[in-house]
C-alpha cells in the first residue's frame, strides 16, 4: 500500500507515507527514479531475528564463565523464516566465535510443535554436550524444544535414580556412571530456548521462570504504533523533504532534511 501511494503521490513530501511493516525489500519497490521511499518503521523479519539474538547475547555474557563458546541450534519454519534467520545469525556471530557459534544448517520445523518436539529429540541425541541454546522462528517450535527437553531431562533424572539404587554395579562403575549422567542432566537443564511472537502459553510459561524458555519476540504492534506517531510528529516538524535509507539488514533510518538539520532517527 505504502508502495502504491508512493507512485501516485510521485515524491510529493506535502503528504508523508508512514507504514509499519515486517520489511521493506528494495527488490520489490519500483519507484521512479529519484522519488523517496516512503519512511517506515520495521518490526520484523531480519531487524526480528536481531532482537532474538540480544537475547541469548545478554545470556551468554552473564554466563560467559560457564559457557565461554556458546552454540546455538536454529529452528526454520516454512515461508518468513529465512530472513529472521540471517539477522539473528549476523548479530550473533558478531558477539561469540563467527560462524562457527550457529549450527549451518537449520532444522526445519514447520512452524509445528509436533515436528520441532522430534526433530529436537534426534538432533540432542547427535550432539550430546554441544549446544547450549535454541532460536526458533516461532513460538510452537519453541515449545516443541521445550517438550524435547523436559523429556530428555526426565529420562536421566530415571537412570539416575536406577542406578543409584541399584546394588548389581560395582561402586567405582557407579560413581563413574553417576558423573557422566549428572553432567548431561545439568546440561539439558541449562539450554535456553527463544521464540518467535509471545504467543499466551509461551508469557505464561515466562513469568513462571521456566527453566529453558528464555524469551519470545513479541512485535508488539502498539509498541511500533507509538513509534510511529513519533515518527510523523517529527517528520511533521521539520516542514521539509524527507528521505529513507533502506537496508533490510538493519532498522531503518529516517533523515530529516540533511542540508539544514543533519538529524537522524533509529528505532533499535
Amino acid at each position: 500500500m505504502a508502495t502504491y501511494l508512493g507512485k501516485l503521490l510521485h515524491g510529493n513530501t506535502d503528504f508523508p507515507i508512514l507504514t509499519i511493516d515486517k520489511g521493506y525489500i528494495d527488490d520489490e519497490i519500483k519507484l521512479d527514479v529519484g522519488v523517496p521511499h516512503p519512511p517506515y518503521v520495521m518490526c520484523d523479519e531480519n531487524y526480528g531475528g536481531r532482537i532474538a539474538a540480544r537475547s541469548l547475547i545478554s545470556f551468554f555474557e552473564e554466563n560467559r564463565h560457564e559457557v565461554p563458546e556458546p552454540r546455538v541450534a536454529v529452528l526454520s519454519g516454512l515461508e518468513g523464516s529465512d530472513l529472521r534467520i540471517e539477522g539473528f545469525k549476523e548479530e550473533f556471530t558478531s558477539h561469540f566465535s563467527g560462524d562457527g557459534a550457529v549450527y549451518p544448517n537449520p532444522l526445519a520445523g514447520e512452524f509445528r510443535r509436533a515436528v520441532a518436539r522430534q526433530l529436537t529429540q534426534a538432533f540432542l541425541k547427535k550432539q550430546r554436550l554441544a549446544v547450549h541454546a535454541f532460536f526458533c522462528c516461532n513460538d510452537e517450535m519453541a515449545l516443541g524444544v521445550r517438550d524435547a527437553l523436559e523429556e530428555e531431562t526426565n529420562k536421566f533424572r530415571r537412570r539416575i535414580r536406577h542406578i543409584g539404587g541399584t546394588a548389581k554395579i560395582p561402586l567405582g562403575e557407579k560413581r563413574s556412571k553417576l558423573k557422566c549422567l549428572y553432567a548431561e542432566l545439568l546440561w539439558l537443564l541449562n539450554i535456553k530456548v527463544v521464540g518467535f511472537d509471545g504467543i499466551r502459553e509461551v508469557r505464561i510459561l515466562l513469568d513462571r521462570k521456566d527453566q529453558w524458555l528464555l524469551n519470545s519476540v513479541d512485535v508488539d504492534v502498539p509498541n511500533q504504533v507509538a513509534h510511529l506517531v513519533e515518527l510523523f510528529d517529527r517528520f511533521r516538524g521539520a516542514g521539509k523533504r524527507a528521505s529513507i535509507k533502506t537496508d533490510i539488514r538493519h532498522p531503518p533510518t529516517l533523515v530529516i532534511d540533511e542540508r539544514r538539520q543533519n538529524n537522524e532517527w533509529r528505532y533499535t
